[in-house]
């Protein structure tokens, strides 16, 4: 049942990605449901992006801190994306971040 509910939401939006905050043994929990990575969905992503590597690349900036909510999984959620689409905005202002020029 999980399972399906996750493929379908999944599946809603056209080339999904995944991302987390640390999200590496989730993901593989998440792939879980569906057995081994070969017998994940068709069109479901193979792999997750983290948002902590993702602040690391671009220098460690001051992030938007979450006020509420701490440890509550739809609060924890929703401060992630916030994180995520500061991230995406920081990386599009700052052309060498986006293109990885200054990683060593």
């Amino acid at each position: 049942m999980i399972a399906r509910l996750v493929e379908a939401f999944v599946a809603a939006t056209p080339e999904p990605e995944l991302w987390a905050y640390y999200g590496s043994y989730d993901f593989v929990a998440l792939c879980q449901l569906y057995g081994r990575m070969i017998d994940l969905p068709a069109g479901f992503p193979m792999s997750v992006h983290d948002l902590k590597q993702e602040h690391a690349r671009l220098g460690s900036p001051a992030l938007p801190t979450q006020t509420i909510g701490h440890h509550n999984a739809l609060a924890d959620a929703h401060h992630n994306k916030l994180v995520g689409e500061f991230l995406t905005s920081l990386s599009a202002t700052n052309p060498a971040a986006s293109t990885g020029q200054e990683l060593r």
